[in-house]
């Protein structure tokens, strides 16, 4: 089973997904290179997961989680809120991406 199953359809945001695919290539072609299928897995799956529960507690946070929202009456502010969440998904996975490569090598 490939490890990047683990990290695949994790965020909402594409651009995010895109982002959170790559760095766990660089991951797998990195420190977990010589490790096992299992330890792949397990470091992908722990590195993702964190990531995506912190996107879907910003949306709840600003409004804009999908199963708050009333698609009659979306908010005015919501491709703003969206970017904000966005942006610092993108800042977790960079910086979380930082802190295996260093703890892992």
């Amino acid at each position: 089973m490939d490890a990047l199953v683990w990290v695949e359809n994790k965020l909402d945001n594409t651009d995010s997904q895109a982002l959170l695919e790559e760095k766990a290539k660089v991951l797998l072609e990195g420190p977990l290179k010589d490790k096992s299928e299992y330890q792949q897995e397990k470091a992908l799956k722990s590195f993702s997961e964190k990531i995506m529960y912190l996107e879907s507690l910003l949306m709840y946070q600003k409004g804009i989680h999908h199963k708050q929202l009333d698609l009659s009456r979306i908010p005015q502010d919501y491709r703003e809120k969206h970017e904000d969440v966005a942006k610092a998904v993108r800042a977790e996975i960079n910086r979380e991406t930082r802190h295996y490569l260093i703890f892992l090598t």
